[in-house]
């Protein structure tokens, strides 16, 4: 290479060079003036400030900021139609009532049951306890070894009919 093209080459490299630093290099601001008083900082036009000089050199930063997740949360209340003589209706029927206002364990539950009703056995109801928990009608509290059972909170809407069930109903026609 000639000594003009290393001259030339030199000068286009140190154009580029200057153009890298005017890029890279902070905009100046101009001071903000301090407060007279303690009670006149005006907090929003600081962060309002400070936004601004973000956005104009690290805008993603600011977007990252930006963003607020949004929850929206839909509630479906299936009705539930269950035969009151069956295990399960028990279980509702005492849920209904109160019983499961506070947390019980599968065995006060059963007695409970009994007491009201014929005899059941302790894994029907289990079963039973573990199918409320699934439909979100119970809550299990405790440990593992001893746990609760505790509504959940469900609406619940008691409704008496008058006439025999619609089993008994088909049966006797």
């Amino acid at each position: 290479m000639s000594t003009e093209e290393l001259q030339t080459r030199v000068a286009e490299l140190e154009d580029r060079l200057q153009r890298v630093k005017d890029a890279v290099a902070p905009t100046p601001t101009p001071p903000t003036p301090k407060p007279r008083n303690h009670d006149a900082v005006d907090i929003e036009g600081i962060c309002n400030a400070v936004i601004e000089r973000l956005q104009e050199r690290a805008p993603s930063l600011v977007r990252l900021a930006d963003t607020q997740p949004e929850i929206e949360v839909h509630t479906y209340r299936p009705v539930r139609i269950v035969e009151g003589s069956s295990t399960k209706g028990r279980a509702l029927r005492l849920i209904a009532e109160g019983f499961l206002s506070e947390g019980r364990t599968m065995t006060e539950v059963k007695i409970e049951m009994e007491r009201t009703g014929s005899p059941v056995n302790p894994g029907t109801v289990h079963g039973v306890l573990q199918q409320l928990i699934v439909e979100r009608i119970l809550v299990r509290e405790g440990t593992d070894r001893k746990p609760l059972y505790r509504a959940s909170g469900a609406k619940v809407t008691h409704v008496e009919h008058d006439e025999a069930s619609p089993q008994a109903a088909s049966v006797a026609a």
